[in-house]
């Protein structure tokens, strides 16, 4: 049946509830859905602006993977199938990896995505900053500001939780804590990595007496795997009691 659905972001995609189990194959697909932008917009990747169009998602396949719950060859396989299947396009560059979707609905019209990317994807491929000649940079960069403004800087956060456990300032070696917290995003997510950090301030630290000595980033890195396995416990150990409580 033609036509398409409005579905409230924060009602239903923004909900705990949608992210709470693994996704099923036709979860993730509407989610690629979610994941796109709506207008034009762009993404900084190691120092490089790529520019994003209606219907193209900017995320990483292993960001994508991890917010699946799924491996990243079990994501690369299904956007595999539905590129195959011509649901949507990936365009590759030695920087990044561009979805497209081929069916995206703007403003009540259907776009013909398949047609207008195929231009872009050969000029990409010769260059992976597409940015035209006659854009306006100083636009650019203050989008990417904007963004930066929205979003607070990883070290922010960690400075926040910091303060509230120690109730003292935290006085970071910008440069190697931003490559410490810049590590772990680029191999967990953001999202992960801010969910981490709250994580070592409100429940692991204060059982962990070695980490406890000394909360700096490092540290964090240092007890990444172990606050894993100790949230996985907690999770498991709390489903264990739900399913007894409700026997």
């Amino acid at each position: 049946m033609p036509g398409f659905t409005q579905i409230p972001n924060d009602e239903v995609f923004d909900d705990p509830l949608w992210t709470a189990s693994p996704f099923t194959k036709g979860q993730a697909y509407i989610d690629l859905y979610r994941l796109a932008v709506f207008k034009k917009s762009c993404v900084e990747k190691r120092g490089a602006i790529i520019d994003l169009e209606p219907g193209q998602i900017g995320y990483s396949m292993d960001t994508i993977a991890r917010r699946w719950k799924w491996s990243y060859g079990k994501a690369k396989r299904f956007l595999k199938q539905l590129e195959k299947k011509g649901k949507i396009e990936m365009q590759k560059t030695s920087i990044s990896t561009t979805i497209t979707l081929a069916h995206f609905v703007e403003n009540g019209k259907q776009l013909e995505n398949k047609r207008q990317t195929n231009g872009k994807q050969r000029e990409n491929k010769r260059s992976p900053i597409n940015i035209d000649k006659n854009d306006n940079i100083e636009k650019i960069d203050n989008m990417i500001l904007h963004s930066a403004a929205k979003a607070p800087q990883l070290i922010n956060i960690f400075g926040e939780e910091f303060k509230s456990y120690t109730d003292t300032e935290y006085h970071a070696s910008f440069g190697k804590d931003r490559k410490i917290l810049k590590s772990l995003e680029n191999q967990y997510g953001r999202d992960d990595v801010i969910a981490g950090i709250k994580y070592f301030f409100q429940v692991y630290i204060r059982k962990d007496r070695f980490s406890r000595k000394n909360p700096n980033v490092g540290m964090l890195q240092t007890v990444w795997n172990g606050m894993v396995a100790s949230a996985k416990d907690e999770s498991r150990h709390q489903r264990e009691i739900e399913n007894w409580v409700n026997e």
